[in-house]
């Protein structure tokens, strides 16, 4: 039997009275929270059980990240700021891939999300959603499933247009083929039947189209969001008879006119089984049209926000629930969801002008039980109370960047990094223990993506990206002489 007691910890809860205990103490048992509360009254009460002692540590509910991309882990620091990015990426899903490169993959992200505090992680897979083949899936199923993580997969038809061409290699050949829509759509019930809700419903999976609207981009201005094409409503159509059907949620993103022309869609995308990505350009009625269907939304915050920002404030003033998300890995971000925190509150109080806005409290829900309702997953996972899941983290604050400290939120919010989690615990059993990763070779785990990463520098030839042909010192602007990368022409 699993059953064990953390004490004398600074504990957050989040729980529906926000309460924090200093000293604290979390008895579980199994996959279970059985008790919380005061240190001294928890060890007397259940004696003889084993203790660990989790003094100068903050506790807090097991982090959240609803939006995130499976496969970038073994890129993202490569393609650095650049027009190149989505282009290099699309080539990168479409024509270089193989199941060891999903292996490989899988196994890394769920390793760097867990030393990162973060115990369920959503992940699309790939830049534009896909789900051209099961093996893939299985991949990123079994990767996750042996480090121990809660994984959610969004899978669902990329974008247009249709049919695909598309490359798989496998012993060192490429195998070129056609997947057109309706091939899709076959692919993703196999996929759902074969893995939602498994591994004691760690594994989930949730259908994601691309994008609400899929006939649009995320650069069509609102004036050019006119009707509704075949595609879109059979798309839309689609989508939710695969959701209704295997008892799961929908998964896609959302830019400036696609919520007001998706409200038209008779089965439209939006409501309390929806979580909507992304969101740059909305408008106040659409704001509205979320607010009023219940639709959750998640952001991750860039530069974009600056040039077309989503109406964050305007969204959460009308009751819309929204998580902050890392969107990662990417050229400007990783699996660090205390990094996307702080960034988040910086990034609305320069738009909105307004130092107040976002105070520490809230930031912390967004990525706990804000993010737990996004993944309709609130009465499991999200805070820590008596009857949900034992998915823990603990920060070691004995270090200089915490001390003295006082206020425990606003140590985690304004001062925190991922590599402060010492301890993470999902589903009651321990991951990561004393920063060491309890299942599984971290070593290896991370020469395999390096070598794979290696690799696919060489299959994209973008070496002017991991060594920059044109280095930028004593620039004020960077300018590019020489091309960055060549892709296939018969390819694109």
């Amino acid at each position: 039997m699993n059953e064990y007691i953390l004490y004398n910890a600074i504990i957050i809860t989040v729980d529906q009275k926000r309460r924090i205990f200093d000293p604290g103490a979390i008895y579980v048992k199994n996959d279970l929270i059985k008790d919380i509360g005061n240190s001294q009254d928890i060890l007397d009460r259940y004696p003889g059980l084993t203790c660990y002692d989790m003094s100068h540590h903050i506790i807090l509910p097991g982090l959240i990240d609803v939006h995130a991309h499976a496969g970038h882990s073994l890129i993202y620091t490569l393609v650095k700021d650049t027009i190149y990015w989505m282009k290099i990426h699309n080539y990168l899903y479409n024509h270089c891939l193989s199941d060891q490169f999903w292996e490989i993959e899988s196994r890394f992200a769920a390793t760097q999300r867990a030393f990162f505090g973060v115990t369920t992680g959503l992940s699309v897979m790939g830049s534009q959603s896909m789900c051209y083949r099961e093996s893939y899936v299985d991949k990123q199923v079994e990767g996750y499933k042996e480090i121990g993580i809660r994984n959610i997969l969004a899978c669902g038809p990329g974008d247009i247009p249709w049919p695909k061409k598309l490359s798989h290699w496998e012993n060192g050949q490429r195998i070129r083929y056609l997947q057109n829509y309706d091939d899709a759509l076959s692919t993703l019930e196999k996929i759902i039947e074969k893995h939602h809700d498994t591994n004691q419903s760690l594994t989930k999976i949730f259908v994601c189209p691309y994008k609400i609207v899929t006939s649009l981009n995320s650069q069509t201005e609102s004036e050019n969001c006119n009707e509704l094409t075949e595609l879109d409503l059979r798309n839309s159509y689609e989508m939710r008879k695969i959701a209704k059907k295997y008892h799961t949620r929908i998964h896609t993103d959302a830019f400036q006119g696609m919520v007001h022309l998706a409200s038209k869609d008779p089965n439209v995308l939006l409501g309390e089984d929806v979580h909507i990505q992304h969101g740059q350009g909305l408008s106040l009625d659409e704001v509205k049209i979320m607010a009023d269907t219940k639709t959750n939304f998640s952001f991750w915050p860039t530069i974009a926000h600056f040039k077309s920002k989503a109406p964050i404030m305007e969204m959460m003033a009308q009751g819309v629930n929204v998580a902050i998300t890392t969107d990662a890995p990417s050229y400007s971000s990783n699996f660090d969801l205390f990094s996307s925190m702080r960034k988040c509150q910086f990034l609305v109080r320069a738009l909105y002008n307004e130092r107040n806005y976002l105070p520490n409290e809230k930031i912390l829900e967004m990525v706990t039980i804000d993010a737990a309702k996004c993944i309709g997953m609130e009465n499991e996972i999200g805070s820590l109370e008596i009857g949900k899941k034992a998915d823990i983290i603990a920060l070691d604050i004995l270090q200089p960047h915490f001390m003295p400290y006082h206020d425990p939120v606003n140590l985690v919010v304004r001062f925190a990094h991922g590599n402060d989690v010492d301890t993470v615990i999902c589903n009651g059993q321990f991951i990561i223990q004393d920063k060491k990763l309890v299942h599984g070779d971290k070593d290896k785990i991370f020469q395999d993506a390096q070598k794979m990463s290696d690799a696919l520098v060489k299959q994209l030839k973008i070496a002017g990206f991991d060594t920059p042909i044109d280095a930028q010192w004593g620039q004020i602007k960077a300018y590019y002489p020489h091309p960055r990368c060549t892709l296939t022409s018969d390819d694109e």
